[in-house]
């Protein structure tokens, strides 16, 4: 190895050494570069056959517009300061090493000074088949960093000064552009790999005082624009398909941006934090997050109107508003995508607002969800020491309005399920709660245990409607409405007081004098139930909800497991209970929801619906439950098969007027099964053996 001094190299940088180094490599393959500044005013190429070795505080330092091509070998420690390019020159190439350090090119890494420079110098030189190192302590970054060959690592995620690890301070000289990103991760080789460090923002974003970066009027309507400008670490786009490996983000405006046109972004045990944990703007599915965590000061996951498709795993998305939340980040249309893919033990602890909120005409088809971990925070703030407390601040919603979901949907379709391996969400203690789940529109068969026990339907439209023209459907609404004998009510005898449950303190009668009731009752139900129908009287003890339970005839009843069966039912209550729920349960822990709605106060209401079935055929009983402290009446329980039949209290066939048969009846021996016709001839009963 030989010194660049042999040729008259001048170490002050006062004179031009091109011609000492031109001459070194040219005669040499191992070239020494001594301490010292060594000026270089000719663009320069460092052959692949050289080995260039930097002594500590040796730099080459090329001027103004000069390029050096370094394609051989660098000898040199990680923290040596080697190229100087603070005069405009240029260090490039591709060199002979899997690492280059920012450090080569000046970083500082002393959290004051701007390293942006450096980074980019060294991300330039990691080409598409290096790794970019980021340096141990803290690094400012001002401007976008865009290249860093096959990915950049660090030596661990920075914790505190005892456990300092690898930390990108963020803090870009633009400030009024919106999601601008520490790494822009576009120009990265494919499959480019991102692991342990850092990335922090300069905003202290919390969730005790959201309204400093959420507009309340924008929240209010769902649009991103809601959101006050800021920065992102990471953006993902073009086709880039990287994999993140324990990242951490914070005080910034988005962990992790979603944005690329090909799906295929993996992470694994990173914690996405900041105001938003990760976006995901552009859907192109195929999204992969294995343990770790997402939990922004507003919400974990957001998600736009393309929706999220991909699987999470073992993944804690709490501590926050919002686990899950979507809003509009574009021109609204007739329907957005909600989820698709699986969720399996996606943990939602102290869960501000609600685990899910989806748009009312968001699609979610093709999502299994198993293992929802949840619990509930606070409504309130406090400055009690280590108090968990994640909820929205009252001055983005009242207290009387939080966390009346633990989830809301729109639209719930095809192929999907809600189980509850581990546990399930429940609706809030607090005086807002209504239900532990809100779905606009289920519009197949589904499994929803997972969603709770008091999840709310709004609207409900089955198959078995959906595959049958309009012609047919008002043909057989026509020939129930005229056909007076009703089929089986498949219930217990839903005229008797006896066969009723109540829970939670309450107390069911029967009414004797209807003109007690406070709303006379209504032509509808006399068209549907007759002039002979049973009405009876709730009431609780004024603190928890009164419930009301009938088991279906024979409960369990064994029913055939090829057909449908519908509820319905006429209900009145003196206080108006927004997602009033009226449900059928089979084997523990698996219901069938009817088409739930709000109860107005002092209306006779109808609701009908669940047109679903159970897979075993097992049915054991309806149930439904009205507010605390209201006074309620219902009438007409019957479940039937198939469709709305004509009423029948009880679990015979059942005509409310005269039945007149023109020929024979047929009856079965109860004991012997045999059939035997009866018939009428010039007065006199016939028995006559089949």
């Amino acid at each position: 190895m030989i010194s660049i001094l042999n040729y008259n190299a001048d170490p002050t940088g006062s004179a031009d050494s091109s011609d000492a180094l031109a001459a070194a490599i040219r005669g040499n393959a191992s070239v020494l570069i001594p301490e010292g500044i060594y000026r270089i005013g000719k663009n320069m190429i460092i052959p692949e056959s050289n080995l260039i070795a930097f002594e500590h505080g040796a730099r080459l330092k090329p001027i103004a517009g000069v390029v050096i091509t370094f394609n051989g070998s660098i000898s040199a420690h990680k923290t040596d300061f080697i190229f100087d390019i603070s005069e405009g020159g240029t260090v490039q190439g591709e060199p002979k090493e899997d690492v280059i350090y920012p450090r080569w090119f000046g970083a500082k890494v002393d959290s004051k000074t701007d390293d942006t420079a450096a980074y980019q110098a060294a991300g330039i030189m990691c080409g598409k088949s290096r790794l970019l190192y980021i340096a141990s302590g803290s690094s400012v970054i001002r401007r976008p960093l865009t290249r860093f060959g096959r990915g950049a690592f660090g030596i661990g995620t920075f914790i505190d000064g005892n456990q300092m690890g690898s930390r990108i301070i963020f803090d870009p000289i633009d400030n009024k552009t919106d999601l601008q990103a520490c790494f822009d991760v576009y120009y990265a080789g494919v499959l480019a790999v991102f692991r342990d460090f850092t990335v922090v923002g300069t905003v202290p974003y919390a969730k005790r005082y959201l309204e400093r970066w959420v507009n309340k009027e924008l929240f209010d309507q769902r649009k991103y624009e809601m959101f006050a400008v800021g920065s992102c670490a990471f953006r993902v786009s073009g086709g880039a398909t990287p994999t993140f490996h324990n990242i951490s983000t914070r005080a910034i405006k988005c962990g992790l941006l979603l944005d690329n046109n090909v799906g295929h972004i993996t992470w694994k045990g990173c914690t996405w934090s900041g105001l938003i944990g990760v976006y995901c703007r552009k859907n192109n599915y195929d999204y992969y997050g294995e343990r770790g965590s997402m939990t922004g000061e507003f919400c974990g996951l957001l998600i736009g109107l393309q929706g999220f498709s991909g699987t999470i795993s073992n993944l804690h998305t709490g501590f926050s508003p919002y686990g899950v939340y979507q809003c509009m980040d574009g021109t609204p249309s007739a329907y957005s995508n909600g989820l698709s893919g699986q969720a399996i033990f996606w943990q939602f602890e102290q869960c501000g607002e609600a685990a899910i909120d989806l748009l009312p005409n968001s699609q979610t088809r093709a999502w299994y969800m198993n293992g929802i971990g949840f619990s509930w925070s606070v409504i309130d703030y406090s400055d009690q020491p280590g108090r968990w407390q994640s909820a929205l601040p009252d001055s983005l919603k009242r207290p009387e309005e939080k966390q009346a979901y633990a989830a809301r949907f729109g639209i719930i379709g095809d192929n999907v399920a809600f189980d509850s391996f581990s546990a399930i969400l429940t609706k809030s203690p607090n005086p807002g709660g209504v239900a532990s789940a809100y779905i606009d529109t289920v519009s197949a068969s589904t499994s929803l245990v997972g969603l709770g026990t008091s999840t709310v339907i709004r609207r409900k439209v089955t198959p078995h409607y959906i595959n049958r023209n309009v012609q047919q459907l008002i043909k057989d609404r026509s020939s129930r409405s005229q056909n007076k004998v009703a089929p089986s009510n498949l219930l217990l005898d839903s005229s008797i007081a006896s066969n009723y449950t109540a829970q939670n303190n309450a107390v069911i009668s029967k009414v004797s004098d209807s003109t007690s009731i406070p709303v006379p009752v209504s032509d509808e139900m006399r068209q549907v139930l007759g002039m002979r129908f049973s009405i009876f009287k709730v009431v609780g003890d004024g603190i928890k909800e009164p419930i009301v339970k009938l088991k279906f005839a024979g409960s369990p009843a064994q029913l055939d497991l090829s057909r449908y069966v519908t509820l319905s039912g006429f209900f009145l209550t003196d206080i108006s209970h927004n997602g009033f729920l009226y449900r059928a349960s089979g084997s523990p822990g698996i219901f069938l929801y009817s088409d739930a709605m709000n109860l107005p106060a002092l209306t006779w209401t109808r609701i009908t619906g669940v047109d679903g079935k159970f897979s075993d055929g097992k049915y054991n009983e309806i149930g439904f439950s009205f507010k605390a402290g209201s006074v309620s009446y219902f009438a007409g329980l019957m479940a039937a098969y198939d469709t709305v039949g004509t009423y029948s209290p009880s679990f015979a066939a059942y005509c409310d007027t005269d039945f007149e048969i023109g020929g024979s009846l047929i009856i079965r021996d109860t004991v012997t099964g045999a059939r035997i016709r009866l018939s009428v001839t010039n007065g006199a009963i016939i028995q006559t053996p089949l």
